[in-house]
């Protein structure tokens, strides 16, 4: 595969996005992932994940990838 062309992420709801500060249960293991210091990360939960990558095609996919 190569890289993605693009890609779009769908969640609505407050339940589905989640602030986590210095001392929450998961912010160390998120932050390990995240570029440079954070005091506050926005962690989603995707309804949905779209992918478009024309090399899906070579490999006989459609060029758009549906995530649910």
């Amino acid at each position: 595969m190569g890289k993605i062309q693009g890609m779009e992420i769908s969640a609505s709801g407050k339940k589905r996005l989640i602030f986590l500060r210095e001392g929450d249960k998961e912010f160390d293991k998120v932050q390990k992932i995240v570029r440079g210091k954070r005091k506050l990360l926005l962690k989603i939960i995707p309804e949905k994940i779209e992918l478009l990558d024309y090399d899906f095609v070579k490999e006989g996919y459609s060029r758009l990838q549906i995530m649910t």
